[in-house]
């Protein structure tokens, strides 16, 4: 069975926050402010990754790298080589009730009229009596199926394992693919073919004695196979992919390629059928392996990296998907961050000019409007609250900023309320800014003509949405929750990093 171990690990990092004044501060220094995430933001390993060799040497499967070089793709009327004794065709008796290719294990199966029925995922045990010897095995798919055929033998034997597939209208059989390993090494053929009759044939090179023929059939989620190696893996887009594939043998390996062209910020999801023990890695040359962890955010460089899925417990699923996602977060380095979260999940960052604004990438619109009316029999209420955005505002950042004001530094929120204007985010931002423009404008008559009001503010607390950059609350000042009976929860569950260079006055 497999036995794959290797891990990746990142650094993390220390949460400060305080709470807003409206005086505009020095520029944010974009190579300072910068180095902090830089420094502390890079993958880093907590063993040396295994190379390709180690983690197929790890799985327990004797030889298994041996096995992958084994892998011929022989060309036509390539078949007769030095050490092999394969012909090109054999012909198969046209009188043969079904073609042989069910055909009862009462003679020999020493020839392909006389080829014993080959199941898949069945052990069979077979001999080679002497030396030249043949065995015939078959079966027949009826769609574009994977098919992989594992031979072991003593260590004093040398058997070579040949695939061919029936020619019906000549009833020739026609080499497909040959393994043809060294002494006590094992065998394997792996392709994927089309519909048909297909033999499989066990010839005895050198020596006698037994062996054991194991087979693997699969016809779903086949369409990047043969992708068991660095050399034959199957390209993905350049910067994020959502892919589904199949583990359909123990020995299988799922290798995958991507060229990032530029430096992200990444989270991996992966998930595998119930009861599988799949796992996924990561390398950079694609011979030195990590194991992918989804609870960690990856710091990518731009370049190549190749991704495997292989089993670690020798389970695999022909029917049912593993899904490997590569997302992006948002995050730019070109821009100053201010805070973000431990987990490199979510980043508040600002342009060097502190113009411009952007939560996970997204940029950050400070519109907001609310209006409310209640008519009844007692009188009439019309509630409007605008916050403009104006090129002069800012967003409050320095510690300066927030001290004479009870809101707080920009951080990373959980928010809940009930006000009929907002609206409840697991997670959201919390910013103040100044230099804007408010205003609550509150019309009423009949029994509710006390209620009027009417203010205007240039500082503004409010909820940013992390996935769109849009306001979807004014905390402060709000008509509702100052004087109405709305109310609103804020709790900080997220561990995050503040730009200490930014505190600096």
């Amino acid at each position: 069975m497999r036995r794959k171990i290797i891990a990746m690990v990142m650094t993390l990092f220390v949460f400060s926050s305080t709470t807003v004044a409206f005086a505009d501060e020095k520029k944010a220094d974009l190579k300072e402010g910068t180095k902090l995430l830089e420094q502390n933001s890079k993958v880093k390993m907590n063993k040396k990754p295994l190379s390709d060799k180690e983690l197929r040497a790890a799985e327990g499967i004797k030889d298994l790298d041996k096995l992958n070089k084994a892998k011929l793709s022989l060309k036509a009327k390539n078949v007769t080589t030095k050490k092999g004794q394969a012909k090109e065709k054999y012909s198969l008796e046209k009188n043969k009730s079904g073609i042989a290719s069910f055909a009862a294990e009462a003679a020999e199966n020493t020839d392909p009229n006389n080829a014993y029925l080959l199941n898949f995922q069945t052990v069979i045990n077979g001999n080679i009596s002497v030396q030249g010897e043949q065995r015939w095995y078959n079966l027949a798919v009826d769609k574009n199926t994977r098919i992989a055929t594992y031979l072991t033998m003593g260590a004093d034997a040398d058997f070579d394992l040949y695939l061919f597939k029936l020619d019906q209208t000549t009833m020739q059989l026609n080499l497909v693919k040959a393994s043809e390993s060294a002494i006590g090494q094992s065998e394997i053929v792996d392709d994927v073919v089309g519909p048909g009759i297909y033999y499989f044939m066990v010839s005895g090179y050198q020596g006698s004695g037994s062996y054991q023929l194991l087979s693997f059939g699969a016809n779903s989620y086949i369409d990047n196979e043969l992708n068991d190696t660095a050399a034959t893996a199957t390209t993905l887009s350049n910067n994020s992919f959502n892919i589904n594939g199949a583990i359909d043998n123990p020995y299988d390996y799922d290798f995958y390629k991507a060229q990032l062209t530029s430096e992200r910020m990444a989270k991996f999801n992966f998930t595998q059928p119930s009861g599988s023990g799949y796992k996924a890695y990561i390398s950079t040359d694609g011979a030195n392996f990590s194991e992918i962890n989804t609870a960690t955010t990856y710091d990518l460089n731009a370049g190549t990296y190749y991704f495997v899925v292989a089993s670690s417990d020798g389970s695999f699923n022909n029917s049912n998907p593993y899904n490997l996602q590569l997302s992006s977060v948002g995050y730019n380095s070109n821009l100053l961050t201010v805070v973000y979260t431990n987990d490199l999940t979510s980043f508040f960052q600002v342009d060097s000019g502190r113009t411009n604004f952007y939560v996970n990438g997204n940029p950050i619109n400070f519109s907001y409007s609310y209006e409310n009316h209640v008519v009844n029999s007692a009188g009439w209420i019309d509630t409007y609250m605008n916050l403009y955005q104006r090129p002069e505002q800012n967003v409050a950042i320095y510690q300066s900023e927030v001290n004479q004001t009870s809101t707080d530094l920009p951080c990373f929120i959980k928010y809940q309320t009930n006000f009929a204007g907002g609206g409840s985010r697991n997670k959201a931002l919390l910013l103040t800014v100044f230099n804007t423009s408010l205003s609550v404008n509150r019309y009423a008559g009949g029994a509710y003509a006390g209620e009027k009001a009417f203010y205007t503010s240039k500082m503004a607390e409010v909820v940013i949405d992390i996935d769109t950059g849009k306001v979807i609350d004014l905390v402060y000042p709000n008509y509702y929750y100052m004087y109405g009976n709305q109310s609103y929860t804020i709790t900080k569950p997220y561990p995050s990093t503040y730009n200490s260079n930014l505190l600096q006055n």
